[in-house]
C-alpha cells in the first residue's frame, strides 16, 4: 500500500467516526491533518474550525494558522 492509499484510508476511517459521533473533536483535527497533509487547506479549515468549536484547542489553532498562510492570509494565520 502507498502512502498516499493509506491517507485514504485514514480519511475515509476519520470521515466515519464523524458520521457517528460528530463531537469527536480528534476526529475532525485528524482528518484536517490529513486534508492539510494532501495539500486541500480550505478543507483542512473546516476540520480546525470544528474542533475549535468542540472543544478550543492549541494544536488546531497552530494547524489553521498554518493552512491560512498557504493561503497568503497572513493576518488570519497571525490572529490564530
Amino acid at each position: 500500500m502507498t502512502k498516499l492509499n493509506d491517507m485514504n484510508t485514514a480519511l475515509n476511517c476519520f470521515e466515519k467516526v464523524i458520521a457517528l459521533k460528530p463531537k469527536c473533536s480528534e476526529a475532525h483535527f485528524y482528518k484536517g491533518f490529513i486534508l492539510d497533509q494532501k495539500n486541500r487547506f480550505a478543507e483542512a479549515i473546516v476540520c480546525y474550525d470544528r474542533v475549535i468549536q468542540i472543544k478550543p484547542d492549541d494544536e488546531a489553532y497552530f494547524n489553521k494558522g498554518y493552512n491560512l498562510d498557504e493561503f497568503k492570509d497572513y493576518f488570519g494565520a497571525i490572529e490564530c
